[in-house]
């Protein structure tokens, strides 16, 4: 693994807060985990571009506002994070990289959910 100061990849994720203050989580198909939408940028995109890109292929939402919240090192990951509390669209998972999608309240988040997130989302959950 390289040095935590010197990530690999970006990551663009974004927290979508629903009218109750949920948060919008979303169960990989690839180990069943719950996350937080987003995922690797593409070449030539902007990280909120990237951020609104995978928020809808894996939701079927659009974020209407974005907010800067974070940057966080996880292993060789650069998480950048924004938060939305405005969006469109129906609510789904893509059938392909994700099986589910909801809204969940802080104090009523899934078992399977990353530990790195749920810490993390836990710290910043002041601000949200």
């Amino acid at each position: 693994m390289g040095d935590p100061f010197k990530p690999r990849y970006v990551r663009p994720t974004i927290i979508v807060l629903d009218s109750e203050n949920r948060i919008l989580l979303v169960r990989y198909c690839e180990d069943n985990s719950w996350g937080i939408p987003g995922g690797m940028m593409e070449i030539g995109e902007s990280v909120d571009e990237s951020a609104r890109r995978e928020l809808l292929e894996e939701t079927g939402l659009t974020a209407k506002n974005m907010t800067l919240k974070a940057a966080i090192v996880y292993k060789e990951i650069l998480n950048i994070v924004f938060v939305a509390n405005e969006y469109t669209g129906e609510l789904r998972s893509d059938g392909v990289e994700t099986n589910e999608a909801h809204f969940f309240s802080l104090a009523n988040l899934p078992e399977n959910l990353n530990p790195f997130i749920r810490q993390s989302l836990m710290q910043l959950a002041n601000g949200l």
